[in-house]
């Protein structure tokens, strides 16, 4: 992430969103860049195309620690 995460956001436009962890990382680097809605959003769709059920629950928990506002990543 050398050049920051709107670089990745860029980056990532270009794959396929059929990836299983497409939305994972889509979130965290807006989280990253600063758009915690979004962010959060996107945790939690994660969530719901889990390929586990620990996947799953640490996707929500990213969803609900990015909604309460803790936890900001640097």
């Amino acid at each position: 992430e050398a050049d920051g995460p709107r670089a990745g956001l860029a980056e990532l436009r270009a794959l396929d969103e059929g990836l299983p962890r497409y939305f994972a990382v889509e979130a965290h680097l807006r989280e990253r860049a600063g758009e915690s809605q979004r962010a959060a959003d996107l945790y939690a769709r994660a969530a719901e195309r889990a390929g586990s059920l620990a996947e799953r629950d640490h996707l929500n928990r990213q969803a609900a620690r990015v909604r309460s506002g803790q936890g900001h990543l640097p």
